[in-house]
């Protein structure tokens, strides 16, 4: 006997703002973590629209004094109100903290890349961090209470245009960049044992630094060997046999 299975679909309908909160191009896409049925959008044209979809309209739009293009926004993990947005205009690389009962100005401003910002990631263990990467192939590890750099990973011949960090291990990151290449990191270590200024760009600022010896620290491939088997234990540790490193 056969049986048959109906996938229901639902269907909503299209989200298009109009006014200040018509955007054109859409850039970004991210979902609330807090609450469930809001979305927000930024787009080429430097509008950043947030989205009630049980209402099935915008609820608060907003942008900039300058209007530059957006090109990555993401909501802060721990507080529903605020979320960051971007810029990929060189002649404008920073991202800006915003919060959505104030869209007057931003709260926060970062500032320390030289051309255009690609990619954001905001820690989903600790909100007070988050990553960013830019068109200037640096990719910097920010505190978000005071908009200081805490340290800035090591980079290759290309830059990262997209990361984001390990749910599963704090401080571990994941980047890709257009070599083909995915590259781990691991926060932790790159302050905890002092790695030097020449193989990590500008090392790290705001997180103390103990050292390992008198005279020799670990290399780069030490450290890649510490985070490949953190990831590989936690793999075992799931029963995913598939994955080797």
């Amino acid at each position: 006997m056969c049986s048959m299975r109906i996938v229901a679909r639902m269907h909503f309908p299209v989200l298009k703002g109009t006014g200040s909160a018509a955007q054109g191009q859409i850039s970004y896409l991210s979902w609330n973590s807090k609450v469930q049925h809001i979305l927000a959008s930024t787009s080429l044209n430097g509008t950043t629209v947030v989205w009630d979809l049980k209402k099935q309209k915008p609820v608060i739009s907003f942008s900039d004094s300058t209007r530059r293009k957006c090109s990555v926004l993401q909501w802060n993990p721990d507080v529903a109100t605020q979320i960051v947005v971007a810029s990929d205009d060189d002649s404008s690389p920073s991202f800006k903290l915003w919060d959505m009962r104030n869209i007057m100005q931003p709260v926060r401003e970062f500032m320390g890349h030289t051309k255009g910002v690609l990619s954001l990631s905001w820690c989903p263990i600790d909100s007070s961090f988050l990553v960013s990467s830019g068109k200037d192939n640096r990719t910097i590890c920010w505190d978000t209470n005071s908009g200081e750099m805490v340290c800035e990973l090591p980079t290759g011949s290309n830059l990262s245009f997209d990361i984001h960090w390990y749910r599963k291990i704090p401080g571990i990151i994941s980047a890709s960049s257009y070599e083909g290449i995915i590259g781990l990191y691991n926060t932790e270590a790159f302050s905890r044992y002092g790695v030097g200024e020449a193989d990590f760009g500008a090392g790290c600022s705001a997180i103390p630094k103990t050292s390992v010896g008198a005279t020799q620290q670990p290399s780069l491939e030490a450290q890649t060997r510490r985070i490949t088997v953190a990831v590989s234990s936690y793999l075992i540790l799931l029963g995913s046999s598939d994955f080797s490193f």
